[in-house]
């Protein structure tokens, strides 16, 4: 991704910024939106939280927000956004939660949104809470990438 960020591939490099940030970092910060920021500083920056992401996750770990990728941090995300009094304005978050979700679990998630987009909010609590119950969290082991349930070889890297 860095390679394709600094080939400066016209509209997409923001895009690029905002996938290395959501890997990255907790919250949206400098990667996601650098500025103007010189290349090399920016590649430095990227390159200097990868380091730091390896040195805290370990080497090959697939990583969500800075911390390894965990089924279980995305449901409790998503619990807290959809309890939310906020939860109209951050709607956006809560649907890309629930893609990693349906991505990573194989779990289809239909009927969980308005076709404006807004979440309803029981609907995904109750999906949410029956996954929780019925045992899933365990099914999905933290830094390890799932696709429709089914373990993804982690052996791509940051170059």
């Amino acid at each position: 991704m860095l390679k394709a960020h600094r080939q400066h591939l016209s509209g997409e490099r923001g895009m690029i910024e905002n996938s290395l940030s959501d890997l990255l970092e907790p919250e949206a910060g400098l990667i996601a939106e650098p500025m103007q920021m010189p290349r090399d500083v920016y590649d430095a920056l990227v390159r200097s939280t990868v380091a730091s992401v390896e040195a805290l996750c370990g080497p090959g770990v697939s990583v969500f927000q800075g911390q390894p990728l965990s089924i279980e941090r995305i449901v409790n995300r998503t619990m807290a956004w959809v309890v939310s009094r906020k939860l109209a304005e951050y709607a956006a978050t809560v649907a890309d939660l629930m893609h990693r979700f349906e991505t990573m679990t194989g779990i289809a998630c239909v009927g969980l949104f308005e076709e404006s987009g807004q979440p309803l909010p029981l609907n995904i609590r109750l999906m949410l809470q029956q996954f929780v119950r019925g045992g899933g969290l365990t099914r999905f082991p933290p830094g390890v990438r799932y696709f429709f349930g089914c373990p993804v070889p982690s052996n791509s890297r940051i170059r």
